[in-house]
């Protein structure tokens, strides 16, 4: 059995709200757990959609009254799942229902999937846990956490303007001529830096690539946005 921890929330109002699962939310979690959504378009779907933290008290202070102990001061916390393995993930769940197949003695505090996923990376957590106990039961980590949290659209990284114009810039001041597209199914890598032949020799092209890729693995909104990093080929 996988321990838990606690991790302080902040708490979040929704006036009227009944337990339900959000239509939109059931019906992404359903496709992605079917491999018919993407992580990342998962992720999109969720930004400022309602999910439910499971909370408990944790007693700060206490007093004695009239020889009574009581209480003074108390936080929520939620749990914090930890596999056998080491990594730790945030827990929410989609509506009442799906908490309930996970504990019937979980308080639930509504918040956005954002800040959620804003407490998962205060943290340190690898993944947020969607539906734990199911019956889609969905994590997000990575880029596609990053995402979320940051309440951000995300979109491919081929197609993501902010990360070409970044790596055209940079391709540039090495004198290399770059457009990214696509990766195939084949190949390990979130896009292809395809490069250009330029009129140098090719010992030189290949130490002005190997210093662009290394140049590239320190830029910020890279490593935000990336997971499985760039791959380069020459067009």
């Amino acid at each position: 059995m996988n321990p838990f921890d606690g991790a302080i929330i902040p708490v979040s109002a929704f006036a009227g709200d009944n337990g339900d699962a959000v239509e939109e939310v059931a019906l992404a979690l359903q496709r992605c757990s079917a491999q018919q959504l993407s992580f990342r378009e998962l992720a999109n779907v969720l930004v400022g959609q309602r999910l439910l933290l499971p909370t408990q008290a944790q007693l700060d202070a206490s007093g004695v009254i009239n020889g009574l102990e009581v209480e003074k001061e108390s936080h929520l916390e939620t749990p914090i799942f930890q596999s056998d393995q080491g990594w730790r993930a945030l827990l929410v769940f989609s509506s009442v229902a799906t908490a309930g197949l996970w504990s019937q003695q979980a308080r639930l505090v509504p918040t956005t999937a954002d800040d959620a996923a804003q407490t998962a990376l205060e943290q340190e957590c690898a993944a947020l846990i969607i539906d734990f106990a199911g019956p889609h039961r969905i994590a997000l980590a990575g880029s596609h956490l990053r995402s979320l949290a940051a309440s951000r659209q995300a979109k491919e990284v081929w197609q993501d303007l902010e990360i070409v114009e970044v790596i055209t810039q940079m391709a540039r001041d090495h004198g290399l001529d770059v457009h990214l597209d696509r990766p195939a199914a084949s190949d390990v890598c979130d896009a292809l830096v395809v490069i250009g032949t330029p009129a140098i020799e090719a010992g030189d092209l290949m130490s002005r690539i190997e210093s662009l890729a290394s140049e590239l693995e320190s830029v910020p909104i890279l490593r935000e946005r990336l997971d499985a990093g760039l791959g380069f080929v020459q067009g």
